[in-house]
């Protein structure tokens, strides 16, 4: 036992006050005088014995209550742990307000129930102490130490957030900002359902010096549907054309049958489709598009009581033409103005490799290299930008090529490189058409495909660091036509020229679908979607520095900062939905944001787990007390076991103990 106020334990000495009293007052003798001898038998009789017998009962009782008072006042407690009671104490809270705080219990809504436990905690300390509050929202606000008063009045200002931090980035942000008060006892509580994607415990840096207090708030076990993503097989989708959506749906629970799965495009109700889900299912949405621009869509399922994940918002932009231009050295090959010459969806251009103006070819969508022998260091940087920033370059090379030269831009590009010309004849032996560029082409593959001829080819090197997917392949194994990727970009590497002494690859029925798909698939790399959270939008726009932008939607607006091919919206966006750039109230692109799909696990850390962790610390501890004992029960780990109450108890028990000795003996 240990007293919080040891120096009242001197107020013992007043024990000596009725000691004196019971020495002196009760040695006295008093004379009774009778008018009558008849009253003596009414006297009742009592031997020496029992006077002192009752006199030392009287003291002994009034010497307990005396003390029982004083211990009283020295506030005796049985330790937890060993601890020692502080004077002043620097609390941080945090409470999870993610969405999967949305979830139920027997008290209702976990949220709720998380700050009435916040509530709970503050009432365990004094008005003296320092509080901290933290959410996932990470506010500024949320950094400072408050009063007691200010801390229960930010407590019920929090609400649902579509932030979600994993539980050591939170305990490493209470740490830090206990360890800058000077109060003697610092502790932190997390409130959380601990989910099991963000409750990383085995990432948790434990200060020893600070305790930590771990209060689960279960939900009832529930199976969540959500959709996890969605992608169109068309990078370039066009008018009139039949576009297919594909949505994955995921299901956290039993097998579900019959969802209904809904699209609604620019606000239109497009496509709806029905799937039975056992784990995870892809839905696809067919539908058409009658105008060019931005397209909104959404799509949607119904799923109670976690829905903040059945809408998945996406946008793509039916483009009204594609510029590919060629770049040639004596003259551009026939068949190249053929093919997209004669479509209007392409819009085709040619220049000269001796008039060449740098300056355009950044705006292409593809741009093709027909039949050049050199290439300048001029042109290596800009085409390694132009790919870089997302377009796609094919490249054909001439039969008298400098190969240093190619070789320097194809290194810098991450590809393999030409070694030398064999002039020597070949057969292509396989057509890969799994590729995405051979998607719809083929409704079977026959066996035996009537390739074209190779007359002559250069040589390639097969760098194991390269990307290398190929399109046809050759005999010997080397890939005639191969794709890499490059940073946001394409290249597509010939091993020969347009040229017929190359062959008859350009006047051949494979020639068409190969480079049509090419030029269809050329800066297809606009994500159809970003996730809340992220601080910058990967772009292919050419948005200029000087120009000043909007970002407007959902009831927000705000000035991104454009840098490079990247658009800065830091934590300015938190509801998910379609945001329109703009620049002077004219649309230049529409983005759309969802929420992170971490929360839509449901699964939780038990509590068992929880408690395996914490008893490997003697810092660390589980408290599952109801919100009603919540405040008793942290006092009992703050304070230890109190035991004034007791004393005050045994104080007036003694008290009267002392009267009925009077009364009755």
């Amino acid at each position: 036992m240990v007293f919080l106020y040891p120096k009242f334990l001197f107020a013992l000495a007043t024990l000596a006050i009725p000691i004196i009293i019971h020495l002196f007052n009760f040695r006295k003798f008093k004379t009774v005088y009778f008018s009558n001898v008849r009253f003596l038998k009414e006297v009742k009789k009592q031997t020496k014995a029992q006077s002192e017998l009752k006199h030392l009962l009287v003291l002994l009782s009034r010497l307990l209550a005396i003390t029982a008072l004083v211990l009283a006042f020295a506030r005796p407690y049985i330790p937890e742990n060993n601890q020692v009671v502080a004077d002043k104490h620097a609390i941080s809270v945090y409470v999870d307000n993610s969405f999967s705080m949305d979830a139920e219990n027997e008290n209702g809504r976990l949220l709720l129930t998380a700050q009435q436990k916040a509530e709970a905690i503050a009432q365990a300390y004094q008005n003296t102490d320092e509080f901290q509050i933290i959410t996932n929202d990470l506010s500024g606000k949320h950094q400072r130490l408050l009063s007691k008063e200010l801390f229960l009045e930010e407590l019920f200002e929090i609400e649902s957030s579509s932030q979600s931090t994993a539980m050591s980035k939170m305990v490493n942000r209470q740490t830090h900002s206990l360890n800058n008060s000077s109060a003697e006892e610092k502790t932190l509580y997390l409130i959380s359902d601990f989910q099991s994607s963000n409750t990383d415990l085995e990432n948790l840096e434990i200060d020893t010096n600070i305790n930590i207090r771990l209060i689960p708030t279960t939900p009832h076990p529930v199976n969540n549907l959500f959709i996890d993503s969605c992608w169109i097989s068309t990078p370039n989708p066009q008018l009139g054309q039949n576009i297919s959506l594909h949505a994955k749906i995921v299901n956290n629970g039993e097998k579900r049958e019959d969802i209904p799965v809904q699209l609604q495009v620019n606000g239109q109700q497009k496509a709806i489709a029905t799937t039975d889900i056992l784990d995870e299912a892809v839905v696809v949405l067919h539908f058409v598009c009658q105008q060019n621009g931005w397209q909104e869509a959404i799509v949607s399922i119904s799923d109670y009581p976690i829905s903040f994940d059945d809408d998945f918002y996406c946008t793509f932009e039916i483009k009204e033409q594609l510029f590919i231009q060629s770049i040639y050295e004596t003259n551009t090959h026939p068949s190249l103005e053929k093919l997209f010459g004669s479509d209007d969806y392409f819009q085709y251009s040619t220049q000269n490799i001796q008039q060449l103006k740098h300056s355009g070819l950044l705006e292409q969508q593809l741009l093709i290299l027909d039949g050049l022998t050199h290439i300048s260091s001029g042109l290596t940087k800009t085409l390694q930008q132009f790919v870089a920033e997302g377009g796609s370059l094919l490249i054909f090379p001439a039969k008298k090529s400098d190969l240093t030269s190619y070789q320097t831009l194809l290194q810098s590009l991450g590809t393999d490189y030409f070694l030398s010309l064999d002039e020597s004849i070949i057969n292509i032996t396989q057509l890969h058409e799994h590729h995405s560029l051979f998607q719809g082409v083929f409704e079977e593959v026959n066996e035996k495909l009537d390739f074209p001829k190779i007359e002559q080819y250069f040589i390639q090197t097969q760098l194991s660091k390269t990307t290398n997917t190929p399109l046809l392949s050759l005999e010997n194994g080397q890939a005639l036509i191969s794709e890499y990727q490059y940073r946001k970009g394409k290249i597509y590497l010939s091993s020969i020229g347009l040229e017929s002494i190359f062959g008859s690859f350009s006047q051949h029925a494979l020639f068409v679908p190969i480079l049509y798909n090419i030029a269809s698939h050329s800066r297809g790399t606009q994500s159809l979607f970003h996730q809340i959270g992220k601080t910058h939008i990967p772009s292919d726009l050419q948005l200029s520095k000087e120009l000043v932008y909007e970002l407007k939607g959902q009831g927000l607006s705000f000035i991104p900062q454009v840098q490079n091919s990247q658009i800065g919206v830091y934590n300015q966006i938190t509801k998910a939905g379609h945001y329109q750039l703009t620049q002077q109230e004219e649309k230049i692109a529409t983005f759309a944001y969802n929420y992170s799909r971490k929360e839509s696990n449901t699964s939780v850390v038990s509590i068992e787990e929880l408690e395996a962790f914490a008893s490997q610390y003697k810092n660390i501890k589980v408290i599952q007390a109801k919100e009603s004992t919540l405040t008793q029960t942290v006092n009992t780990l703050n304070k230890g076991t109190a035991l004034w109450k007791l004393c005050l108890i045994f104080a007036l028990g003694f008290l009267a103990l002392e009267i009925l000795i009077i009364k009755r003996l």
